[in-house]
């Protein structure tokens, strides 16, 4: 699945029923490196692992905008807001 972002799209994967939780991979990595942990998180959970920019099945960005407004924006989409 993707979500629209400033200049692109970011690519995630869903898994689970429950609360939400996200788990956003370190640098040079993707999605894949929560495969682990998924299985028994979406037990319980509703867990999304996204690619960040450039990143796995993300798009680059085609002009600068930060990941500290980049993630705020999606988790939203993601997770209620209370």
């Amino acid at each position: 699945m993707t979500v629209p972002v400033d200049n692109g799209h970011l690519r995630y994967r869903e898994a689970g029923a429950g609360p939400p939780v996200v788990l956003l991979h370190g640098g040079g990595l993707d999605h894949r490196s929560w495969d682990d942990q998924v299985g028994p998180l979406s037990a319980d959970h509703r867990v999304i692992t996204p690619d960040a920019r450039g990143h796995g099945g993300s798009s680059t960005r085609r002009r600068r905008t930060g990941t500290a407004t980049t993630w705020p924006r999606c988790c939203g989409r993601w997770t209620p807001v209370r």
